[in-house]
């Protein structure tokens, strides 16, 4: 009886000491990834402004074969709306908010499984002369638990990789390979 009253005061304890530490990580988080395509940002726009098409090498769309989604609202760009939900993937919805063609698209993220989440996905097309720099960014607020577990695993690198998967197989399909993820 006192190892299990020991055990639950040492699980207590920890789980204190991680509060502690997360409470003292920034309200916000951002996960940006980049690549250098060779094409102009009008020819990649399209790619993303689109989420039937986004969807072909978006990696969070590809990795659920059993994913339900729907798409509603316009066919591109703002008021354009895909309602996502799969066991890999969770539950949610994607939608443009804004757009300036062609070099910036603005999405928002609303999660509601596996966690409950508001966030701002962001691409970006800067040509740099040798093509096109893409970004693609995602931020959002970090409540107290998401906190702990950002201290627990590391969501920029789990997410990152996600990002540059991504990323490739935009590249890929822009400039006329086969993507893969």
């Amino acid at each position: 009886m006192m190892i299990g009253i020991w055990i639950f005061a040492g699980l207590v304890a920890a789980l204190g000491l991680l509060a502690l530490v997360a409470s003292r990580r920034p309200d916000m988080f951002r996960v940006e990834r980049s690549i250098d395509i060779s094409a102009r940002p009008a020819d990649i726009y399209p790619m993303i402004n689109d989420l039937k098409i986004m969807n072909t090498w978006n990696p969070f769309a590809l990795r659920d074969e059993a994913e339900k989604g729907r798409y509603a609202g316009a066919s591109r760009g703002v008021g354009a709306v895909y309602d996502f939900a799969g066991r890999k993937s969770g539950t949610g919805q994607i939608s443009i908010v804004d757009t300036d063609e062609p070099h910036r698209i603005e999405m928002r993220l609303q999660m509601t499984k596996p966690m409950a989440c508001d966030n701002k996905v962001e691409f970006t097309l800067t040509p740099d002369g040798r093509g096109t720099a893409v970004v693609w960014a995602m931020e959002g607020h970090a409540p107290l638990f998401a906190k702990m577990i950002q201290s627990l695993f590391d969501m920029d690198r789990m997410v990152g990789r996600d990002f540059e998967a991504g990323l490739a197989a935009l590249k890929a399909k822009v400039e006329g390979g086969t993507a893969s993820t």
